[in-house]
């Protein structure tokens, strides 16, 4: 008596790819939620303006999933590498800095 396989392949790569997005996608979400918390956001006191309202680089975080592989956190305010990466003698700029502005 022969045994009948059925090929189920097909259908599990399409379910592992969607599993990927979401995981991806949540995983996006969750560092968006802990960069926002982290981030400084300047004041009346800390500027010496007053009236000032800060809030802009936080309200400009965000994150992309690209292509269903990789996941992108980041933002398009200029002054975004030097709040994350510092400055002064010793700040290096990122290989791709580009990818900042």
């Amino acid at each position: 008596m022969a045994v009948k396989f059925t090929d189920n392949s097909a259908i599990f790569l399409r379910e592992l790819e969607a599993a990927k997005r979401k995981a991806l996608e949540t995983i996006g979400q969750k560092a968006e939620g802990y960069a926002k918390k982290l981030c400084p956001v300047g004041t009346p006191e800390s500027t010496g303006i007053a009236g000032y309202r800060g809030g802009t680089l936080r309200n400009s975080i965000t994150h992309r999933v690209e292509n269903g592989d990789t996941m992108e956190l980041g933002s398009n305010v200029e002054y975004a590498p030097y709040v994350e990466l510092g400055t002064g003698p010793h700040f290096q700029p990122p290989p791709e800095w580009e990818k900042f502005t």
